[in-house]
């Protein structure tokens, strides 16, 4: 199982993943205050996956919450692997990745 979260400047999206290959659909919410970004992502993690340890963790982010990726990060180092990036730089990647899956697959 893995943990999607992207962390905007006014919705912060959580989902899961069975396979790693799509997607539940995602709890979205309003980004909280600074202070209690980290605690809310920790919290809705849990309900999510039901206290299970993901495999991988994988979040984008503005680079205006950038300072809590080491947080992040921390609260879960018992997994397999974190990965926070830029979410302009992750979306760009994800078309990519579709947009060539679809070149492949229309060939």
């Amino acid at each position: 199982m893995y943990l999607l979260f992207d962390l905007g400047a006014s919705r912060l999206r959580l989902a899961r993943s069975i396979n790693g290959d799509q997607f539940d659909e995602p709890v979205v919410l309003a980004t909280p205050p600074a202070a209690e970004i980290v605690p809310t992502i920790i919290q809705q993690a849990k309900f999510l996956i039901g206290g299970r340890a993901p495999r991988a963790v994988v979040g984008g982010m503005t680079r205006r919450f950038f300072d809590l990726a080491p947080q992040l990060r921390g609260a879960f180092s018992a997994t397999g692997q974190t990965l926070i990036q830029n979410d302009a730089a992750l979306a760009a990647l994800g078309e990519a990745h579709i947009r060539l899956k679809d070149e492949y697959d229309s060939s």
